[in-house]
């Protein structure tokens, strides 16, 4: 496990040449580093030779979510799940349309309320807990409400109220929750503007979280056992993907440059307060011939 880091301005477009097969990826972005540091977290990705994948941060809208994209050490990501009579969640605050979270995003300002059958059975200052419920069947009523109205690294998401409303009974064994989802689609530019025009599409599309027992691993513990940049057992290269990266912002857009670090199999990114920081760019990627 390794990883490295460079500061670039945002917003921002790269493209990353990364080692395929069986090098993990995953990349994390900070739009702020203080007064307490905000992680966006992405995927544990994996790429074939040649593939080419695109990929955009901190898209708007941000709201809160299910974490369903592989993880290190959590392949199936954070299902809002059931197993027994637990009801286990870790539902991030803001969630990006393109799967990116945090828990961290509004300090403070986050409300979890829990009903059963219209009473309330918990009252918690974030979406990250674990409650005993009783056996039978009931209807449960979920909410999540946050404020970053007193956020300095972002002018947009500010305010969000989510509720969902579902029937939940004992189960055998861990078992998705039914809460409905709803990804969005909005045709927004680097500075997460719209285009000015009478009509704006906006795209919904509801579903179900993808079920914990459905997905198949395609990433597990110890996987990363090259490093980056060694040569296979054929003495040759390793095979590269290239990536390309596109962060829109808010606030942040155009005035304050930002530092990131990419791992072979963890990434960050952080905003730097500091107008002067310097400006890094990606090293290249070369085979170790030792």
């Amino acid at each position: 496990m390794s990883s490295f880091a460079f500061s670039y301005p945002a917003p921002s477009q790269r493209t990353d040449y990364v080692l395929a097969n069986d090098t993990f990826w995953q990349q994390q972005v900070f739009p702020q580093l203080a007064p307490f540091p905000v992680n966006f977290s992405g995927a544990v990705q994996r790429y074939v030779p040649g593939q080419v994948a695109a990929d955009v941060w901190l898209q708007q809208p941000l709201r809160p979510g299910v974490v369903e994209a592989p993880l290190i050490f959590y392949p199936v990501g954070f299902p809002a799940d059931r197993n027994g009579d637990l009801i286990s969640l870790r539902l991030p605050t803001l969630m990006d349309p393109q799967g990116h979270f945090t828990f961290d995003g509004a300090p403070g300002g986050t409300a979890f309320r829990l009903y059963r059958n219209g009473q309330k059975i918990a009252d918690y200052s974030s979406g990250y807990l674990l409650i005993g419920v009783a056996s039978d069947l009931a209807t449960y009523r979920m909410e999540l409400d946050v404020n970053a109205g007193n956020a300095t690294w972002t002018d947009f998401s500010q305010r969000s109220h989510t509720a969902w409303t579902f029937q939940s009974k004992q189960t055998a064994g861990p078992e998705a929750l039914p809460l409905v989802l709803v990804d969005l689609d909005l045709a927004l530019d680097a500075q997460n503007r719209a285009a000015r025009r009478r009509e704006f599409a906006i795209g919904l599309r509801p579903r179900h979280q993808v079920s914990a027992r459905s997905r198949s691993m395609t990433a597990r513990r110890g996987a990363q056992r090259r490093s980056r940049g060694s040569p296979t057992r054929s003495g040759r290269p390793p095979p590269t993907s290239r990536l390309r990266q596109t962060l829109p912002s808010g606030r942040f857009a155009s005035r304050r440059p930002m530092r990131m670090a990419i791992a072979s199999t963890r990434t960050c990114c952080a905003l730097s307060r500091s107008p002067r920081a310097p400006i890094l760019r990606s090293p290249r990627i070369r085979p170790s011939r030792g």
